[in-house]
């Protein structure tokens, strides 16, 4: 009897392997996309690097807080509020010249963001004839965070034209999202404003507006039906 129901249970799985399978696999597809969105540039954000050497801390040191005095002044006759501000704090260093003879240099980063452009090129006078000779402006946009949503969306929306493209050439349609990655940081191009080589009648070129691109991108899982 074992033996008979044995036998009846092994040709039933033979009979059904032989059957299309009722539960297929369920198809994904994994589609990349990258959204961007176009602001104004409405800012400035001006990098000032101070360094000073000499043959003894004192002296670099006396020498800087004048560089720092001299940045103050500016920052306080330009009403520059502190939310503009950022700074790291000064650093000294020793090492040796070419010469072989001791030296000491001291480091500090400080940034400003000047919410009205115009005012850039009279800061940078003032840079200039006052000592400071490493610095370096890039535009910036006060719609960043708005921007980054929206180039966010820009990109989801760009991921279901593509996985809508994929579907329909294989006779399916897209079921709905199973994952998104976005991991990293939106790509934020600013475009950099020369200042190496100041010259008085370049002012000009402030006149033409510029754009901030912020890009970003997604990885999205779709299921097919």
């Amino acid at each position: 009897m074992q033996r008979n129901i044995t036998l009846f249970s092994t040709l039933i799985l033979i009979l059904l392997s032989g059957l299309p399978s009722v539960y297929a696999q369920p198809i994904q597809i994994s589609v990349e996309a990258t959204g961007e969105i176009s602001l104004p540039a409405d800012l400035v954000s001006l990098q000032i690097q101070i360094t000073v050497d000499d043959s003894t801390p004192e002296a670099v040191f006396q020498r800087h807080k004048e560089l720092e005095e001299k940045l103050a002044s500016l920052i306080r006759d330009q009403q520059i509020d502190s939310s503009q501000l950022y700074f790291q704090p000064m650093n000294i260093s020793s090492g040796w010249n070419r010469e072989n003879e001791r030296i000491y240099t001291s480091r500090q980063q400080v940034r400003l963001t000047l919410e009205d452009i115009s005012r850039y090129e009279g800061i940078q006078v003032y840079l200039i004839e006052n000592g400071f000779d490493n610095f370096s402006g890039q535009f910036g946009t006060s719609g960043e965070k708005n921007g980054e949503s929206d180039a966010l969306r820009n990109a989801m929306e760009r991921a279901r034209q593509k996985a809508d493209v994929i579907a329909s050439s294989i006779g399916k349609s897209v079921d709905r999202i199973v994952t998104v990655e976005h991991g990293t940081p939106p790509d934020i191009w600013r475009p950099n404003m020369e200042t190496a080589m100041f010259r008085a009648d370049s002012s000009s070129l402030m006149e033409f507006p510029q754009e901030v691109v912020i890009r970003t991108t997604v990885k999205v899982v779709y299921l097919l039906e």
